[in-house]
């Protein structure tokens, strides 16, 4: 009798292991897959990559026509890169980790024009300025998902430079 106990425990023991393995590989993955896979369908290099060239000038980006309106809202989701404070401020850093617009000669920079200015992507990293201090709810590597509307400028449709979170 006492073997039989014995053997059960062991393949109970046995059991026990290989479902714990499996556990901490499948968890493995789940933590580790969402960082190698590419960009989100809603990122930022998502959206530079629809994104056209302004005429002459081949260095900044505006958004493609028929692909939005003035006034239509962009909702983007990517991660922090980097975050900083000023007073009641916050600059957001993200990554370009497009493919269209890179540029392995002299390094991936360009412009993306906004209704008041640019968007610097300059070796692929880029800020967007963000009228509340972030710093506190985000942290680098953090998702955060913010919003901004299509504005005009020049005749060209173009994104808004105020950028808040989004209500998701």
């Amino acid at each position: 009798m006492r073997k039989v106990v014995q053997m059960i425990d062991k393949k109970v023991l046995s059991i026990v292991i290989v479902l714990a393995i499996v556990a901490v590989l499948v968890l493995a993955i789940g933590l580790i897959a969402p960082s190698m896979s590419g960009p989100s369908n809603s990122s930022f290099s998502v959206l530079f990559d629809k994104m056209t060239t302004k005429t002459n000038d081949t260095n900044t980006m505006v958004i493609q026509n028929g692909t939005y309106k003035a006034g239509d809202t962009i909702q983007v989701t990517d991660k922090i890169v980097a975050i900083s404070s000023h007073g009641s401020q916050t600059s957001l850093y993200f990554l370009y980790q497009g493919s269209k617009w890179v540029n392995e000669d002299d390094g991936t920079t360009f412009n993306v024009m906004t209704d008041d200015g640019y968007i610097q992507v300059a070796g692929a990293v880029f800020h967007i300025h963000m009228g509340t201090d972030l710093s506190i709810a985000f942290d680098v590597g953090d998702t955060i998902t913010i919003q901004t509307e299509v504005g005009s400028s020049g005749g060209y449709l173009v994104l808004g430079h105020d950028w808040a979170l989004a209500v998701v």
